[in-house]
């Protein structure tokens, strides 16, 4: 006989190692520390065990045959099995684990550190949640494509920064933004801020938009204290003080070395 087993159809050996590349080279932001599924996708089939079939031996006396032993259905939440208890399916789209017959799916992914090489990029179908920072040369990519800060997270983007929503967030971005919301966020952006979409909207905070700032719907009826400026951020003004200020430190010095020359010249 043989015993019974599951076939699992998603990678539950997660070893943490960077991808090598045809040249030779090693992608360590390639570290595979997530596995995730699909709503729908089978995770998992069930193969009943096989009964035995009993044998005789050369003096004709029956050998009888070792019983193949089933396993415990798998437990845990976020998938459906099948009516005959063979097929698990992923009932929601997210985070997969596996311990011995234990899975998990949750549609949360929390990274309890930093993001960077020994996470590997987030590619993820949920909501991610990050306690530590986001290092430079990391990549997240989210479900929602939004993001809620809770009065603490902070975004800096040297390029452009496209989004779904933003609440609560301190943004800094050399390029445009573009996005469909933004609630309670202080945005500033070096070129465009551009919320056009059919709902888009901006409600209370700050936003900066150094080359202008295009939106549906300003501010709403709760009154909510929302502030725009078009124009150069003061950040900007207070670095071209401080600049003109160094350049008239610098011409004073200059004129005094050009004097002092002079007597020099004239003493010879």
């Amino acid at each position: 006989g043989a015993d019974g087993y599951f076939d699992f159809y998603f990678n539950s050996d997660l070893n943490h190692r960077p991808t090598v590349k045809s040249d030779g080279s090693v992608d360590y932001w390639s570290v595979h520390s997530v596995e995730v599924v699909k709503k729908g996708q089978t995770i998992a089939n069930y193969c009943e065990p096989v009964a035995g079939e009993d044998g005789i031996d050369v003096l004709g006396r029956v050998i009888a045959a070792k019983k193949g032993k089933g396993l415990p259905p798998l437990v845990g939440r976020g998938f459906d099995k099948s009516v005959d208890g063979l097929t698990y399916t992923a009932a929601i789209d997210g985070k997969i684990e596996r311990h011995k017959n234990r899975i998990i799916i949750l549609p949360i992914l929390e990274i309890n550190g930093d993001v960077d090489v020994g996470t590997g990029n987030i590619d993820f179908v949920g909501d991610v949640v990050i306690h530590g920072s986001v290092k430079t040369g990391a990549r997240i990519r989210a479900l929602r494509k939004g993001m809620i800060g809770m009065g603490k997270a902070r975004i800096i983007v040297k390029g452009n920064l496209f989004a779904k929503f933003m609440e609560y967030t301190d943004v800094e971005v050399d390029g445009f933004v573009e996005a469909d919301s933004a609630i309670n966020c202080n945005v500033v952006s070096n070129d465009k801020v551009i919320f056009n979409g059919g709902h888009a909207s901006i409600v209370g905070g700050k936003v900066y938009g150094c080359a202008g700032i295009e939106v549906q719907n300003l501010g709403n009826d709760a009154f909510i204290k929302t502030e725009v400026h078009v124009g150069v951020h003061k950040k900007i003004k207070i670095k071209i003080a401080e600049l003109e200020k160094l350049v008239t430190q610098k011409q004073m010095l200059l004129d005094n070395i050009k004097a002092g020359i002079k007597q020099i010249e004239q003493m010879m």
